[in-house]
Formats: C-alpha cells, structure tokens, sequence
C-alpha cells in the first residue's frame, strides 16, 4: 500500500501520453489521496517506497529520483510553449518533510499540467484556472524544498531545479493566456536565472534547449503586444 501512489502517478503518466486524459485525472486525483493517507501514517516504519525502477534499501538513504518523459504535442495555437512533459516517478523516500513535499511537488505538476493541456485544447478557463493553483502549490513545495535543505546533493538540486523551471514556463504560456503579462515576464525571468544556476549541468540538454528557447522569445517586448 505504502508505494500506492508512486504506481499511480505513473499510471497516471501512461495515460497521458495514450492521451486518455479523463482517467488520468482520476487516478493523479488518487495519488494525491494516497500521499495525503501516507503522511498521516509515517509512524509505520516503512521510510522506503519502491517505484517501478528502484531496488529495496534497508538504509532508508534513498532519495526522490524520477524523469521526464513526453506527451503528445499540445494542439492549441501557443502549445508549443509548453513544456508538455510529465514526470514519472523512478524512486521515492518519505524520511523526510523535504522528501514528502517534492513528492507532492511531482505529482501536483503533472496534475497541473493535466488541467492545463484540457483547459487549452477544450477552449475552457476554469481548468486553466486550477492548472495555476496547481503549479504554484508545487512551485511553493520546491522553494520549502530549498529553503530548508541547504546542502543538496547535485542530483537532487538538478531535479527540483528542473521541476521548478517546468512549472515557470508552463505558468508563464497560462499568464500570456490569460493577458497577465507582467506575470509572464516575471516567470521568464525566474526561468533564466535557474538556466544560469544549471548552466554546466549535463542531465538533460533537450530541456535547457527548450527552457532557453521560450527563455529569450519572452524577453522580446513585442510578443506580448502581438500575443
């Protein structure tokens, strides 16, 4: 039971790229239920969950680990940026309150990003609405995340880093949509300045190129005039 919502998300992350959005919202909904059940029951003992990559650790060292894999393209006139990559989950730990909130950060993303590719292609407000409550609940778990835990190891700075530029740039294209451009501007802003922080990092190029890219098209003035 206690790697529940570990298999859930990933299911979830299955149905989305199958593009089988109705159940995958159902079963994200779970995986947050799941996590809520968990951290009330931590007393347990159970401090290591195995995803579907992990092996066992009788330490309980293990860390959050997971990996971005992508969805079908987003067919919306601005879905090309979005970062429309959802996170699958390859390890998780709950030892720690930092590890809870990155695992709730994990999954609250891919059910922001679940609301935001429906609200955009369906035409409707209200998802995209929630899709931004989403993303800055789990922007607001990573900021507790660094914060709190000031000696990350690499890897795990690069993944939260990376996770929270997801969510600056998708939060930015739902800004522009909703003509909130100084929002935009600042999410773009943030963007650059992790890009900078990651500059040497060599885990995933193909997102720095995207994040980069949507990065410098938002510092030309004249996109928000024409968007």
């Amino acid at each position: 039971m206690a790697s529940s919502f570990v298999e859930t998300n990933n299911n979830a992350v299955a149905l989305l790229q199958q593009e089988k959005y109705d159940e995958a919202g159902r079963m994200l909904r779970s995986a947050v239920d799941a996590l809520h059940v968990l951290s009330r029951t931590l007393d347990s003992g159970d401090c290591s969950i195995e995803g579907t990559d992990s092996k066992p650790s009788s330490s309980c060292s293990c860390t959050t680990r997971f990996h971005f894999t992508p969805l079908p393209p987003v067919r919306h006139q601005e879905g090309a940026f979005i970062y429309h990559r959802a996170a699958c989950i390859s390890e998780a730990s709950v030892r720690t309150d930092g590890e809870r909130s990155r695992l709730s950060a994990i999954i609250l993303y891919n059910m922001a990003l679940f609301y935001h590719i429906r609200g955009l292609e369906h035409g409707r407000m209200e998802p995209l609405h929630i899709s931004i409550k989403m993303y800055e609940m789990a922007r607001g778990l990573l900021c507790s995340i660094v914060e709190e835990e000031e000696s990350l190891e690499e890897e795990d700075a690069t993944g939260v880093y990376y996770l929270a530029m997801a969510i600056l740039n998708n939060l930015g294209q739902l800004f522009n949509e909703l003509s909130e451009y100084e929002a935009v501007t600042e999410c773009f802003e943030q963007v650059r300045c992790i890009l900078e922080q990651t500059r040497d990092c060599k885990q995933d190029y193909e997102s720095q190129e995207v994040f980069t890219l949507n990065a410098t098209v938002w510092e030309i003035p004249a996109h928000a005039s024409a968007a």
